[in-house]
């Protein structure tokens, strides 16, 4: 297997874990939503069930979900980051620029040097 055709897997698994992991979530919340409100409970009962699990269980697919999404922008923008900041280092800091600059040419003279 070629490099490329890793790197097509890799992509193809994660958009298709992406596309699961968020049917789930959705599937899950419609699901508690149908299991609490069709349930034969009282009124009062039902309410205060329906805030215990939509308290417990939200929260978890709506990480699962964010995860999901701060791994797609985060990825993107820490590969043009590092990017920006490699082009940035190799322009300023280089043994070449640095041997290129003569010391008699950026020294002070002594003369311009005040002492207390």
């Amino acid at each position: 297997m070629s490099s490329t055709d890793t790197q097509t897997f890799d992509t193809q698994s994660r958009q298709v874990l992406t596309f699961v992991v968020v049917c789930v979530s959705i599937i899950g919340v419609l699901a508690l939503a149908c299991v609490v409100i069709f349930s034969n409970n009282t009124p009062t009962t039902q309410l205060d069930t329906a805030k215990f699990v939509f308290g417990a269980v939200l929260p978890l697919l709506a990480s699962w979900v964010g995860t999901i999404l701060a791994y797609y922008f985060s990825k993107e923008n820490f590969a043009l980051a590092t990017q920006s900041v490699s082009a940035l280092a190799s322009t300023i800091t280089g043994a070449d620029r640095l041997q290129s600059i003569s010391v008699r040419d950026k020294m002070r003279p002594l003369a311009s040097i005040k002492y207390m």
